[in-house]
C-alpha cells in the first residue's frame, strides 16, 4: 500500500492501516513515523470510546460548559433527572436549573474559585424543567488545555 492510500484510509477512520517498511531511507523513516501515528491514533480512539461510555452510563449528572458557562455537553442522567433534553440544554447557561434560592454571594464564590483553577463543591437546590425541585451536590472543576489555560468546566 502506498503512503497516500494509507493516509486516505486513516482519514476515513480505518486506524489499522500499517505500511511495510521496505527501505531505510527517507521513505522508510516516513513509513515508520506513519505507522507510529496510526498506532497512537488507534490507542487514543479506544481511550476516548471508554471515556465516552463511562460518561454516557454514569449514574451522576455530568455536563461540560465553555469558559463562559454555556453548556456544551450533557449526559443521559442529566436529561433523566432535570427533564431537559440534550438538544434543549446545549447552548444554555446552567441557570436553567437555578431554583432562585442560592445567594448571589455563593455564585460569586463559585466563579472566583473555578476561575482560579480550583474545584468548587456545593449542594444546590435546583429546579427541573417541570418546576420540581431537587438537591444536587456539584463539584465544578476547571479543564485546562496543554498550556494550562482554562478552556471548559466539568460539572
Amino acid at each position: 500500500m502506498h503512503l497516500s492510500n494509507a493516509a486516505k484510509e486513516i482519514a476515513g477512520g480505518n486506524y489499522r492501516v500499517f505500511l511495510p517498511i521496505q527501505s531505510h531511507d527517507e521513505v522508510g523513516a516516513l513509513s515508520e513515523s506513519f505507522n507510529k501515528m496510526a498506532r497512537d491514533i488507534e490507542g487514543k480512539t479506544a481511550e476516548l470510546k471508554k471515556l465516552a461510555f463511562a460518561l454516557e452510563q454514569s449514574i451522576n449528572i455530568v455536563f461540560l460548559t465553555d469558559i463562559k458557562g454555556n453548556i456544551e455537553y450533557v449526559n443521559p442522567m442529566f436529561e433523566k433527572i432535570t427533564g431537559w433534553s440534550k438538544q434543549e440544554a446545549v447552548g444554555q447557561n446552567p441557570r436553567i436549573l437555578a431554583s432562585g434560592e442560592t445567594a448571589k454571594a455563593e455564585y460569586d464564590e463559585l466563579w472566583k474559585t473555578i476561575l482560579a483553577g480550583k474545584t468548587y463543591r456545593y449542594t444546590f437546590k435546583d429546579k427541573k424543567k417541570n418546576g420540581q425541585y431537587y438537591w444536587a451536590t456539584a463539584q465544578i472543576a476547571p479543564i485546562k488545555d496543554e498550556k494550562g489555560e482554562i478552556v471548559q468546566f466539568l460539572i
